[in-house]
């Protein structure tokens, strides 16, 4: 028989052995009926109890899940969650913060502020993109997203499995530059704003509840800090380190394909998203280019939404 305990949140005992946050796997005689107490810490609950892959939750009476005449291997999986009824997190001024809930929870409900997970990285554009999900399992590293506040979300039992960069954390974690083939990266504020930066030779530790960044290491290509783009939204978070080496910024499409001569559209440069309007360039008000006949011009809309001709012989 296999017992094994998905986070540190509580206890169960098998005789005189208890398993936290771990495995224990033992004989027991053929036919025996198998007692466990399933104790969880303060403010936490039994969330679920999984046996040979079927709910076995409401089998738990006064703390205890009695398996009557085993007769084959079985294996026991318990979760331990939340008592309350919702996570409280707090947003700061920077408008982004990680997370990493300790039961099931679920953002649809939730105004205020985004919920979105790490699905992607393009290592020539070394943009991060972020996907929004709402229904989340524990343990989930999630990035969030949203005004400065505090905020309620609601825990509520979650059917959603993702592949996920970010990797959450339930308890004090002390973090190293490199996980072995992986490289570790953390959120924070650095010369390049707020965003994703890599975690010094030195290491660092990352506080319960919240979630850091692993992604290959050869991917990374010695990346300080990534450019994060989220999914549903048209405007990236310019933090980057990438630019060609001889100064000249190099253009790439969304599927970070180089492109040497775009045309309108959507495009990333210097690690953030810009909106190349060639047509915008023909524009023949009074405010409008001069030397349109003379040479090829390209328009980018800011972030103001003005454009700005450049000149390009």
């Amino acid at each position: 028989m296999t017992i094994k305990v998905d986070n540190a949140f509580g206890m169960v005992t098998y005789g005189t052995t208890d398993v936290t946050d771990g495995q224990l796997t033992f004989n027991v005689k053929e036919g025996s009926n198998v007692v466990l107490t399933l104790t969880p810490n303060d403010g936490f609950k039994v969330s679920k109890v999984i046996v040979n892959g079927q709910d076995k939750t409401t089998d738990v009476v006064n703390g205890q899940l009695t398996l009557s005449n085993v007769t084959a291997n079985m294996t026991v999986i318990v979760t331990f969650g939340s008592a309350a009824d919702y996570a409280t997190v707090t947003v700061g001024s920077q408008g982004v913060v990680t997370f990493s809930p300790v039961s099931d929870v679920d953002f649809t409900s939730v105004s205020g502020v985004k919920a979105y997970i790490g699905s992607g990285f393009n290592r020539k554009t070394g943009v991060l993109t972020m996907t929004r999900v709402y229904d989340v399992p524990a343990g989930e590293g999630l990035l969030l997203k949203g005004a400065s506040g505090t905020y309620q979300i609601p825990y509520q039992q979650s059917y959603s499995i993702y592949s996920n960069l970010l990797k959450g954390v339930s308890s004090e974690t002390n973090l190293s530059a490199t996980t072995g083939s992986y490289a570790n990266y953390v959120l924070g504020s650095g010369s390049n704003g707020t965003g994703f930066y890599r975690v010094p030779a030195g290491g660092t530790t990352l506080t319960a509840g919240h979630a850091y960044l692993q992604i290959p290491t050869e991917t990374a290509a010695g990346s300080r800090a990534l450019t994060i783009s989220f999914d549903d939204e048209d405007e990236a978070t310019a933090i980057s380190d990438v630019e060609r080496q001889d100064g000249v910024s190099a253009v790439y499409d969304l599927q970070g394909r180089r492109v040497e001569q775009p045309r309108s559209g959507l495009y990333i440069r210097n690690g953030k998203k810009i909106i190349k309007d060639v047509s915008a360039a023909r524009h023949r008000s009074g405010g409008g280019c001069s030397h349109r006949n003379d040479c090829h011009l390209d328009a980018e809309r800011g972030r103001d939404g003005n454009h700005r001709c450049h000149r390009r012989h």
